[in-house]
């Protein structure tokens, strides 16, 4: 069984974090990395569901807005790749789980809004971008009663880790909001076969229950 994480070049390498990997590999599945030059036809052969990871900004114009001054490092290009990812994975029914900018980007994909930069366009906000070590939760999220979250995690609230100062505005027509920070701020949505979390699951030892959703819902090849 694979899972399909997209990768692009930068610098001359093709680079993912260590710990995408590692998650994939304890669910008992294999990563595949898609790359900007392979033939999507031939890889959704191939792979049981997708895992968007975790990055940077994404370009205002493919949501819709111009550039604010407190827009930090993007590329079209690469967001454009994985747009097109996601929406072909969608067609092609495949589960797809996104993490942070990866949920931000399916949210961008099915229409949502995002905040260029949450900090000066939403009064009263947490510390989403948390001076704590990577692998300590900081914040607390209630969870969707009805939602996917609250059967993965078994409980109506759930502290998580934070590293982003984008996020969604809202979850557009297609997708549900699965979770919100104290602050309102969304902090998972959800679709048929679609997960997406603002936190970093691969950091926390608690979260597994993620992946293995997303190897749960692709079944086998």
């Amino acid at each position: 069984m694979y899972i399909g994480i997209p990768v692009w070049p930068e610098d001359g390498f093709y680079k993912i974090r260590q710990s995408y990997v590692q998650k994939i590999l304890k669910t008992g599945a294999k990563p595949f990395f898609i790359l900007p030059e392979h033939d999507l036809a031939g890889v959704f052969k191939i792979i049981t569901g997708v895992l968007i990871p975790g990055g940077g900004d994404i370009a205002p114009e493919l949501f819709g807005e111009e550039p604010r001054p407190e827009i930090r490092s993007y590329s079209r290009q690469k967001d454009l790749f994985e747009i097109n990812l996601i929406k072909e994975a969608h067609k092609h029914a495949l589960p797809i789980l996104g993490i942070c900018r990866g949920m931000q980007l399916i949210g961008v994909a099915f229409g949502a809004g995002m905040y260029q930069d949450l900090f000066t366009e939403r009064k009263g906000v947490l510390a989403h971008e948390q001076k704590a070590p990577p692998q300590e939760p900081t914040h607390l999220i209630t969870l969707s009663p009805e939602g996917r979250l609250r059967e993965i995690f078994g409980a109506a609230r759930v502290r998580v880790n934070s590293f982003h100062h984008q996020a969604l505005k809202n979850a557009g027509t297609v997708l549900s909001v699965e979770a919100v920070a104290e602050d309102g701020v969304i902090e998972a949505i959800s679709g048929p076969k679609i997960l997406g979390v603002q936190w970093h699951p691969e950091l926390l030892e608690s979260h597994d229950g993620l992946f293995f959703w997303l190897i749960k819902e692709g079944g086998a090849k």
